[in-house]
């Protein structure tokens, strides 16, 4: 269990699937890692990988945005790695790195989806 002495912000997102629309975000390059997209194409429901990483990504700008109010950063400067045990983890690319160790913080992520619908869980804290 992480400990922490001061939360900053816990962000949730919910992602309804409609294949189309994921379909269209999966084309655009900005958006997703090679890591990212390799990773999904290797699980038996790709889509449904690559909405839970996106959920992941949502959350996590939420987290920054409103709370932080950072914004100087685009969607390839952080990326959800796995570890071996499946668990999901965020690694931070850039600017973003450099500005998220200056300001000592640090981030959990959790991720689930079903057949219609991925959901991402952030936590930030010092």
């Amino acid at each position: 269990m992480a400990k922490f002495s001061q939360v900053i912000s816990v962000e949730q997102e919910i992602y309804f699937i409609e294949q189309n629309e994921l379909r269209s975000l999966l084309s655009k390059s900005n958006l997703f890692s090679a890591y990212e997209r390799n990773y999904c194409h290797k699980k038996p429901t790709p889509l449904l990988s690559m909405a839970g990483l996106w959920c992941a990504k949502q959350a996590f700008i939420k987290a920054i945005k409103h709370k932080l109010e950072f914004s100087d950063f685009n969607y390839l400067d952080l990326e959800i790695r796995h570890q071996i045990s499946g668990q999901p983890t965020i690694l931070l690319h850039g600017g973003l790195a450099n500005w998220f160790k200056q300001q000592n913080l640090t981030v959990a992520v959790t991720i689930a989806h079903t057949k219609t619908l991925a959901i991402s869980s952030v936590l930030l804290w010092r």
